[in-house]
C-alpha cells in the first residue's frame, strides 16, 4: 500500500510539471521601480515608432490571439510634428520592438478629439522568441486618480539605452489651449522622438502619454482615462 502511494505521488507530479511545461504562453505586464536592473522588466513594453519623416515612441496598450497592440500620440500618426495634421495624412509606420526587431505596422485608430492612436502589428510576423520578451504597460485607471501635485513621474529616453527620466505633476488637469481634453501638466525633460512615451506613475502603473513638451521643461500628457482602443 504504501508504494503504491509513492507510485502515484510521483506520477501525480509528473503530470503537474507536464501541465506547467505546456501551459500556453502570456505576455507579461511590465513593472517599474527606482531600481536601475528593473530597466529590464519596462523597456519590452515600449517601442520606437517611425514613418512619414517621423520618429516617436509607443508603448504595448494590449495583446490579441492575432495582434499587438500599440498606443501612442496622433501627431506621431500623421506626421504632425513637420506638418499640418491636415496635408500630412496618415503615416506607413514601422515599429522597432525591443531586441531589435523591426516590423511593419498598421493604423488602426486615430482619435479625432485626443491626441491618441493606436497601431497593430500581427502577431504572426514575431518569432517565438520576440513574443518571449513582449510585456504590456500595467494600465489601472485608479492609479491617475491617486495622482497629485509633485507625484513623481516616469518616462523612458529610448534613444539612450532607456534612460529612466524623471517628471513631477504641477496639474493633475488642466485645460490647455491647444488640447480639446484635459491634461496631465507637469515638469521634466523630453527629448525629439519622445512623443507618444508611456508615462508611469511611481509605482510602475501607466497614467497616460506624453504628446508636448517645451524648451522650459513644460509637459503635456495625455491621461489614461482619455485613451480608449
Amino acid at each position: 500500500m504504501k508504494k503504491r502511494n509513492i507510485l502515484l505521488v510521483g506520477l501525480l507530479f509528473c503530470m503537474a510539471v507536464i501541465f506547467v511545461l505546456f501551459l500556453p504562453a502570456t505576455i507579461r505586464e511590465t513593472k517599474l521601480t527606482k531600481q536601475q536592473e528593473d530597466r529590464e522588466e519596462l523597456l519590452p513594453a515600449l517601442v520606437k515608432i517611425r514613418g512619414n519623416g517621423v520618429l516617436g515612441s509607443g508603448s504595448i496598450y494590449a495583446v490579441t490571439a492575432d495582434s499587438v497592440v500599440i498606443v501612442t500620440a496622433a501627431h506621431v500618426l500623421t506626421g504632425c510634428e513637420e506638418a499640418g495634421c491636415e496635408e500630412a495624412g496618415y503615416a506607413e509606420a514601422e515599429v522597432l520592438f525591443f531586441g531589435g526587431k523591426e516590423v511593419a505596422a498598421e493604423i488602426s485608430d486615430i482619435s479625432e478629439v485626443a491626441d491618441v492612436g493606436f497601431l497593430t502589428v500581427k502577431v504572426s510576423d514575431l518569432s517565438e522568441k520576440d513574443r518571449e520578451m513582449l510585456r504590456r504597460v500595467r494600465i489601472r485607471r485608479k492609479a491617475y486618480n491617486r495622482l497629485g501635485k509633485n507625484s513623481l513621474l516616469y518616462m523612458v529616453d529610448l534613444s539612450e539605452e532607456g534612460r529612466i527620466m524623471e517628471g513631477g505633476v504641477v496639474e493633475k488637469s488642466k485645460r490647455l489651449e491647444e488640447f480639446s481634453v484635459p491634461m496631465i501638466y507637469a515638469d521634466g525633460a523630453a527629448k525629439k522622438g519622445m512623443s507618444g512615451s508611456a508615462v508611469f506613475d511611481e509605482e510602475g502603473y501607466f497614467v497616460g502619454i506624453l504628446v508636448a513638451a517645451t524648451e522650459y521643461g513644460e509637459l503635456a500628457i495625455l491621461p489614461v482615462t482619455e485613451i480608449e482602443y
